[in-house]
């Protein structure tokens, strides 16, 4: 990750930038407020960053706003392999703990709106707990059953409408940049879409899930560690 402080007018340090690094953040330095935590080196620097931003501003009363554009100018390259991928899901996930650590005081304060109210609960609950619910859910199952404490029937009819529950969620994503945005214009998208929405439930997504829920609790112990990250290349 590169966090350049301001742009100089020569462009070949800005392609020389794009160049060398695989993840580009560029921010004016009149806007970083100092870090909360000096010395520190956080994993997810980006979210980070904007949090700090939401937070120095609310606490300043400032009249601000901090826009998204969902349109991405950059691709980068996706991890080739499981291990690969395992880790860099492992990694972002002990980084949203480390930001949500980091900035535990704004968690349900209504000093800053909506962001402490609604935004940073929600990454707590949901994308934090989230995996820490479903991976226990997973590994009690067979427990239960094997002890005579499940009701068989009720178990897989909530797990289907759980499973369901995350295709109809990816459907509809799809659909609002479907309809917005015009990502997806042919039939035979969406229909491969919904395909791989279905499959994605099918293994694919219970393997992360219990990857993050083994980062929730190596948060402290590989707290700043990246990780070896593989990677082929364009021409690999």
């Amino acid at each position: 990750m590169a966090v350049v402080q301001h742009l100089p007018g020569d462009l070949a340090f800005l392609a020389e930038l794009l160049r060398r690094y695989p993840v580009r953040v560029v921010f004016r330095g009149r806007v970083l407020p100092e870090g909360p935590l000096k010395g520190e080196k956080l994993l997810e620097e980006d979210m980070e960053l904007v949090v700090r931003l939401h937070r120095r501003a609310r606490e300043e009363g400032r009249d601000y706003r901090i826009l998204y554009t969902p349109d991405p100018i950059c691709y980068t390259e996706v991890p080739s392999d499981w291990t690969t991928l395992r880790r860099q899901r492992n990694r972002w996930h002990r980084g949203l703990w480390e930001v949500l650590l980091a900035h535990r005081a704004m968690l349900f304060n209504p000093r800053y709106g909506r962001l402490g109210l609604l935004a940073m609960p929600y990454f707590l609950l949901f994308e934090a707990l989230g995996p820490v619910v479903e991976g226990l859910g997973y590994l009690l199952l067979p427990a239960f059953y094997l002890l005579g404490m499940l009701n068989l029937d009720f178990a897989l009819l909530f797990l289907l409408l759980a499973l369901g529950y995350g295709v109809l969620l990816s459907q509809l994503a799809i659909g609002m940049e479907t309809l917005l945005l015009k990502r997806y214009p042919r039939l035979w998208d969406r229909v491969a879409l919904l395909f791989l929405s279905v499959a994605e439930v099918l293994g694919y997504r219970q393997v992360l899930a219990l990857e993050r829920f083994l980062a929730t609790f190596q948060v402290l112990r590989r707290r700043g560690q990246w990780g070896e990250m593989r990677r082929k290349g364009l021409g690999g």
